[in-house]
């Protein structure tokens, strides 16, 4: 009836901690990302808009300085803008509002312009090596964790492999080492090929054992030999 069962090999435990989070995370951060630049696109448009038309108006350039630094503030950007006035023709200009990776240009005449803007230049940035830090910090994130929780699998295992050891090795000194052979054998050719353990009688009545778990790790280059988890679990028979 048992051998119907079948193997399980864990793989719907390892798609559960690590493909189903790592797929839900990649969604969520999609859709955080188009709303975060759909929102900075609209608050570059409106910031275009009004620093274009407070320069229609006369503004000199520190006044529309302070203007952008408020408007930066009222739509909750990080940073200011950046600003660019490009002369098109005698009496027509072009202005260019950028933040980060978005930008947006709008058109303004030049017969009420403040002298002081022929003086205006351009400066240009990019938010790209920020954005590729952050994905590269999300990555070793998900890496690092992922590796934690093999070796804390890998930990539990050895525990219990080593008191289910002790228990079966428990009983007459002598033969302590040949019931521990002799269980230990039930575990299977591929457990068995990951463990080494030693067992001995410290008082002639207390079996010891300590046993050491080879197992892999899911980013396996990160560690520079092969990782290992060891646990000691003692037992004694107590006799009237």
């Amino acid at each position: 009836m048992l051998s119907q069962l079948g193997e399980d090999r864990g793989s719907a435990t390892i798609e559960f901690v690590m493909v189903y989070p790592i797929a839900i995370a990649a969604v969520t951060l999609g859709f955080v990302d188009i709303q975060t630049t759909q929102m900075r696109q609209l608050g570059i448009t409106a910031i275009a808009r009004e620093v274009s038309r407070s320069i229609d108006l006369g503004a000199a350039p520190l006044e529309v300085s302070g203007l952008i630094a408020l408007l930066a503030d009222d739509a909750g950007l990080a940073q200011t803008p950046v600003c660019a006035l490009d002369k098109l023709s005698e009496n027509n200009w072009r202005l260019t509002v950028s933040y980060r990776s978005e930008s947006f240009s709008t058109g303004l005449l030049g017969s009420k312009m403040h002298p002081l803007w022929a003086q205006f230049k351009s400066e240009s940035g990019s938010g790209m090596p920020l954005f590729l830090g952050l994905v590269g910090l999300l990555i070793a994130l998900t890496m690092l964790t992922t590796n934690i929780t093999a070796a804390s699998i890998a930990d539990y295992r050895a525990n219990d492999l080593a008191s289910t050891l002790a228990l079966a090795a428990a009983g007459e000194p002598q033969l302590m080492r040949q019931k521990a052979l002799d269980y230990s054998a039930l575990w299977g050719s591929k457990t068995l090929s990951r463990v080494g353990y030693e067992v001995s009688s410290p008082d002639g009545k207390t079996a010891s054992v300590t046993l050491c778990y080879a197992f892999d790790l899911i980013w396996g280059w990160l560690s520079p030999s092969q990782p290992v988890a060891c646990a000691q679990k003692q037992t004694r028979i107590l006799t009237e």
